[in-house]
This record gives C-alpha cells, sequence and structure tokens, in this order.
C-alpha cells in the first residue's frame, strides 16, 4: 500500500506532481524530516521507504520519527541531529530484524542510511532528506554467508551485531539479551555501554572499534537480577565501505564455571603454598634430622639438621638413604656391621612403622656417632604408600651417658658387696653375743634393723648387676620344663610367712601348667609383684593371685587395691629407672628396677607382661607364657 505523501515545500503544481513521480520511481526509500523542531517530523515518504523501514500500512506523515518508526531505527536521531547541527551529509549502515515469511523477527537485514541536509535560500537547515537502501545483499556478498536469526537463537552463547561509534545494539540474540537481564526488542538501539556497563567491557569495545584488530575482555563480571555471573567477550571488527569500521560482532560465552573452578584451584594452591611453608618451618626447626623420601626411595627433601648428620651439603644429588649411609660405614646397635645391600627402610616401604633402629656412623674424621633411626610411610588415598618420613636423631650424648652411668652402677656394685658382706658377718657374730635379758633384746631388735636394711641394699646392689647383665646380652638363664602352678603356690606360701599386713589369696588351676622358662627367674618376677602389691596398698589388707590356663598359655595375674597408677604414666612403668609419680607416697623408695628386669625375664622367656590399673582403684599385673609344646 502506498503512503500518503504531503507536497514539498516550493513545489506545487507540475512541479509538485513530478516530484512525487520521481520518488515513486525511486527503487530506494526516501523520506523528507523537518529538522526545525528537533522531533524530525515525517513530512513526507515515497513507498519504498515504508516498505525498508518495516512500517507497512502504518501512517508516516505528519507523525514525530520516534513515533512512526520501529524500535531499531529510532537511534538514527543521532545522526540527524549530527547533520542538522554541522550541515554536512552523513551515512551510517544498520544491521535490523525484520519481518519475514516465518514471523517476526526471523531475518537479519542491512540498511544503508544517508541524511543529507535541506536548507532554503543557502541558509539554515530546515528539512533533512533520508534516503535509506536494502544493503543486506551485499554484506551478505561480502559476509560469505548468512546470517539467520532462527540460527541466531540456537547458538550456544550469546551474540550481538554493534553499529556505529557508540556501539549501538543492531541485534542480539536472547542469550546475549539475558546478560543485561532484558528481552532483546529492549536491548535494540541502545549503546551496548549503557546496557552492560563494565569497565572491562567498554575498554575492549573502544580498542575494536578504534584498532580494527579483534579484541576480547574475559571474566567479565555482570550483576543482574538473577545473581553475578562471570563472561568472555569477543569483538570483531565490521569493515564499512570506506574501508573503516562500520560495527562490531560481538560474542558472550558464559565463563562462571571456569572462573569459580580456577579461583578454587587458586585458594587450594594458596592453601598448599601456606601449608608447605608451614611444614617447611616446622622441619627446619626440629632438632631431629627429617627425610622426606618419594615412592622409589629417594630423598626430595631434607632439613638441615640431617644433612648435617650425614655430613651432606644442601645441594646434594637426590639419592637413597642406603646411599648417603654406606660412606659412614653403618653398624647395627650390636655392633655388626650394616650388610651392603640391606636396605634399612624395607619395612617402612612395605608399609611399617620403623621405631628406633640403632646405628653407629663413622665419619671421615673417624669420629663415631650414634643415631636413633625411624620412620613411617606416606599412604596415598587408594592406600598404596607413596612415599616415607624418616627421622634421623644423633643419640651419641645418650649413649655416652648410659655407658657412664653403667659403668658408674657396675662400680658401686662390686664395690658395695664387699662391706656389706663385712656388716652382714659382723652383725650375725653381734646377735649371737647377745646377753639374755631386757638389754639384750634392745640390741637384738637394734641388730634386726641391721641385717634388713643390709638385705635391702644387698637386692639393690643386685639388681644393678641384673640391669648390667640384661644390657650386655649375658642374663643368666637355665631354661626347664616346670610346673607353673606348683611354683606359684609355693612362692605365695613362702610370702605369707613374711607378710603380716595383706592376706594373700591365691586361686590356681588344679592342672599342671608347664612351661619352659628359668624357674628362679619366674619365681623372681612373682616375687617382685607380691612386693609391690604389698608395698603400694597400704590402706589394703589383701592382695589377690591368681592362675589359670589361657588357650596355648599360662595366665597369671596379680591384683591389689591400692594406690593405682595414673593413666598417661602406665606405658613408662616398665621403663629402666622409672618410678610412679605416687609411688614415692606409699612406702620406702627404690631405683625403679623391679618392673623393668621382670619386663625382660618374661620377654627373654617368650611372654608378655603388662598392667591394668587406675589411679585410687588399684593394679592387675598380667604375666601369660607360652605352655611347654603348645607355643603362644
Amino acid at each position: 500500500m502506498r503512503a500518503r505523501r504531503t507536497p514539498r515545500a516550493g513545489l506545487t503544481g507540475g512541479a509538485g506532481a513530478a516530484w512525487s513521480l520521481l520518488l515513486d520511481q525511486v527503487a530506494e526509500g526516501v523520506a523528507v524530516l523537518d529538522a526545525r523542531d528537533g522531533r524530525f517530523t515525517i513530512l513526507e515518504t515515497n513507498a519504498a521507504f515504508a516498505r525498508l523501514i518495516g512500517a507497512g500500512a502504518c501512517r508516516l506523515t505528519g507523525r514525530p520519527w520516534r513515533e512512526a518508526v520501529p524500535a531499531a531505527d529510532r537511534a538514527l536521531e543521532d545522526l540527524f541531529r549530527q547533520v542538522a547541527a554541522g550541515g554536512e551529509p552523513a551515512a551510517e549502515r544498520r544491521f535490523r530484524a525484520a519481518p519475514g515469511e516465518e514471523g517476526p523477527g526471523d531475518a537479519l537485514t542491512c540498511r544503508d542510511w544517508r541524511c543529507l541536509p535541506l536548507r532554503e535560500g543557502g541558509g539554515a537547515v530546515e528539512r533533512l532528506l533520508v534516503v535509506v537502501a536494502d544493503a543486506t545483499g551485499a554484506v551478505l556478498r561480502e559476509g560469505g554467508r548468512a546470517l539467520d536469526l532462527a540460527l541466531l537463537e540456537h547458538l550456544p552463547f550469546g551474540l550481538a551485531i554493534l553499529t556505529g561509534a557508540e556501539q549501538t545494539v543492531a541485534l542480539a540474540n536472547a542469550a546475549f539479551a539475558r546478560l543485561a537481564g532484558v528481552a532483546p526488542e529492549d536491548l535494540a538501539g541502545r549503546p551496548l555501554r549503557d546496557a552492560l556497563p563494565a569497565g572491562e567491557l567498554a575498554a575492549a569495545l573502544e580498542r575494536a572499534y578504534r584498532t580494527g584488530e579483534p579484541a576480547t575482555a574475559d571474566d567479565v563480571v555482570l550483576r543482574t537480577p538473577g545473581g553475578a555471573t562471570a563472561w568472555r567477550f569477543t569483538l570483531a571488527p565490521v569493515p564499512g565501505p570506506d574501508g573503516g569500521v562500520a560495527g562490531l560482532l560481538a560474542m558472550a560465552v558464559e565463563t562462571t564455571d571456569q572462573v569459580r573452578a580456577r579461583r578454587a584451584v587458586e585458594d587450594l594452591a594458596a592453601a598448599a603454598r601456606q601449608r608447605a611453608g608451614q611444614l617447611e618451618a616446622i622441619i627446619g626447626s626440629m632438632v631431629d634430622g627429617v627425610f622426606i623420601l618419594d615412592e622409589e626411595g629417594l630423598v626430595v627433601e631434607a632439613n638441615a639438621v640431617g644433612l648435617a648428620l650425614l655430613g651432606l651439603s644442601p645441594d646434594a644429588e637426590s639419592r637413597r638413604l642406603s646411599d648417603y649411609l654406606a660412606p659412614l660405614a653403618p653398624r647395627l646397635g650390636d655392633g655388626r656391621p650394616l650388610p651392603p645391600d640391606a636396605d634399612p627402610l624395607a619395612g617402612v616401604r612395605a608399609g611399617r612403622v620403623l621405631a628406633d633402629e640403632e646405628l653407629f656412623l663413622t665419619a671421615p674424621d673417624g669420629r663415631e656417632r650414634a643415631v636413633s633411626l625411624g620412620g613411617a610411610p606416606v599412604r596415598e588415598a587408594d592406600g598404596r604408600v607413596g612415599g616415607m618420613v624418616v627421622l634421623l636423631r644423633d643419640i651419641s650424648e645418650q649413649k655416652r651417658a648410659e655407658q657412664e652411668k653403667d659403668a658408674f652402677f657396675s662400680l658401686i656394685s662390686h664395690e658395695v658387696k664387699s662391706p656389706l658382706t663385712a656388716i652382714k658377718g659382723y652383725a650375725q657374730l653381734a646377735e649371737r653375743a647377745v646377753a639374755p635379758g631386757p638389754a639384750g633384746e634392745r640390741q637384738s631388735r637394734y641388730l634386726g634393723v641391721v641385717a634388713e636394711q643390709v638385705a635391702r641394699i644387698e637386692r639393690l646392689v643386685e639388681d644393678l648387676s641384673e640391669v648390667n647383665r640384661l644390657r650386655s646380652g649375658v642374663l643368666r638363664q637355665e631354661p626347664v620344663d616346670f610346673d607353673l602352678a606348683a611354683l606359684t603356690r609355693a612362692t605365695v606360701e613362702r610370702h605369707r610367712v613374711t607378710v603380716d599386713t595383706h592376706r594373700l589369696e591365691l586361686e590356681v588351676a588344679a592342672e599342671p601348667l608347664t612351661v619352659h622358662a628359668d624357674p628362679a627367674r619366674i619365681e623372681q618376677v612373682l616375687a617382685n609383684l607380691l612386693t609391690n602389691a604389698v608395698k603400694y596398698s597400704p590402706a589394703a589388707d589383701r592382695v589377690w593371685v591368681t592362675l589359670e590356663r589361657d588357650g596355648a598359655t599360662a595366665h597369671l595375674h596379680v591384683r591389689d587395691a591400692g594406690i593405682g597408677i595414673p593413666r598417661a604414666e602406665q606405658a613408662r612403668l616398665f621403663a629402666r629407672f622409672y618410678r610412679g609419680s605416687n609411688a614415692a607416697e606409699a612406702g620406702p623408695g627404690g631405683l625403679g628396677l623391679g618392673l623393668f628386669i621382670a619386663h625382660e625375664i618374661v620377654a627373654h622367656s617368650g611372654g608378655r607382661i603388662w598392667v591394668e590399673s587406675a589411679e585410687g582403684q588399684g593394679s592387675t599385673f598380667h604375666v601369660m607364657l607360652p605352655l611347654a609344646g603348645r607355643g603362644p
């Protein structure tokens, strides 16, 4: 349908008819606008103009530009103002969606707009001559393929076509419009800078338009009512007919998940670096040598103390720990050389913990150093051994102190025995010479105290001698098969004669319980446990002794209702020279050797000894020995 036209001022009669005929014959759309009121009212159009802008049968003449034309073309007012103010022609290419056979917004079209100033008598610009031409075919020929809106809506990323220096949105698919939180039709005709305010994006837009080179803006954060999201924009310049940049093709891909994942990785890396720094500080401050080995056994990290113990420099080549030890002629704790092919960490590599293996190392200057070697496996998430941590501790001073202490106690034992023998002999002679009567009774009591204290000192000396024999590996034992039940009955009966403060309750299995051990040593163990039970239960009046069969073992336990043992001290109870913190309150002091000796005797007999106790509620000591011929 042909749009109505208003005759052009100054063209009347035949001239006006000729003008109208001319407009109808022109393939391009032509419109005359009023440039004086700032509303750019449409004064006259031809049919091609209405068709090209998609106005259809709508009445255009007499209406302001903003009311008459589709939303996509309203931004042309900036072009009109430029021409009206400057008086110079201007042109612009714009992309927009236009109705097609398959419905509105189906096809992408391109229009070339030209605006020329019209003056009256050479004065101010009173009217504008607007010419619009269909440039879709030319663009398609230049671009090599058509952009179909139906296709654009199925793209997995946002796509928009921007025109002019203001990067006005000529076309955007729904995915792109969602970035601004609006519908596509509300985004059209707006500068992208206003619709998506983001400094990184604005800089990339300016760079692409100014240089004519593609530009990107990574991780642009946009905030909409739905929340904050991150995007990567790629901007491709669209060349204009004059060789400049007519617009930009903007593509947007959401990177929110990638940004979150990258930040999570960065946070994990930062936490790992922090933990590594803390671990390095801890390792560096340790007084023990620390070596971290990989799954192949190669040393990958070591602190300064560990390097110094092995005489290595900080830049030493990564090798196996056994290779570092080999030049130091390592010897085992008993003095035997470590075999060249022996790997002290073989058990750790197999997943076991190595606890305090003693080694002697000889430094290049000939000095000998004693070290304690310990290690533990480091397991991966699947349980596989992925490395090892090894501790190397210099115990040279400790060994020397122990040797000096042992030598001292050996000397004391030897030197004390002779005077004790003399004191004991003269006390016995004095006892025989005591005259009857009250004075003689007092003398007998005094001599009894002397004999009792001499016996106590003799026990202490014998304990010291036993410890030295245990440390030197020459503990005298004569194992034979004997009935532990009979030995237990006899030992308890002898103690009943000497113990008048407690009643010894005995419960022994009726059957013989034959074990293979040194009966004198086992009696020594039982006597020690009975003595301790009486000594450390001063407020009680009973001690219970039980012996029973437990599978292939004989189970002996001695229970008291005494002061008990603090839980924190129970693990150290069988160590040399250790006495419980509450032991001194219950009776005469000792050297803390009785339980150590008992533990060693039981261990040498193939059994085990342990304690169950609660402070203030008494203790139960357990001894288990394998029955002869049955195995443990």
